[in-house]
């Protein structure tokens, strides 16, 4: 929902803590949500090796991701690689990236 509340991102490089234990992210932010479908994140000075992000847009900025009674989420999830919808969260080796010396430029589309 382009202008809606804030995005929210976590990067992990293990899958301990994935995909929603922000204690556990090496890095994570909320920003306001873009007026436009496409918003940068960029993750300068990190070291070589392999990540995962995970994306939600906080509709209601309560700062956590809603879901309902079945643990499903209410607002709109995403997460590096776009791992195919299951029950339940992705699985860590599904949404690994390799950060090397090549620029990466990732696209996540969120779901509702």
């Amino acid at each position: 929902v382009p202008g809606k509340g804030k995005l929210a991102y976590l990067l992990f490089n293990q899958k301990n803590g994935f995909p929603r234990d922000r204690s556990l992210a090496l890095e994570g932010r909320y920003v306001d949500a873009p007026e436009s479908s496409e918003y940068h994140f960029e993750f300068p000075n990190r070291p070589w090796g392999e990540y995962v992000v995970t994306v939600y847009q906080d509709l209601n900025n309560n700062q956590k991701l809603d879901k309902n009674i079945f643990g499903i989420p209410r607002e709109p999830v995403g997460a590096s690689m776009n791992p195919k919808a299951v029950w339940g969260p992705p699985s860590f080796e599904d949404c690994l990236f390799k950060l090397d010396a090549k620029e990466k430029r990732l696209e996540i589309q969120l779901v509702n």
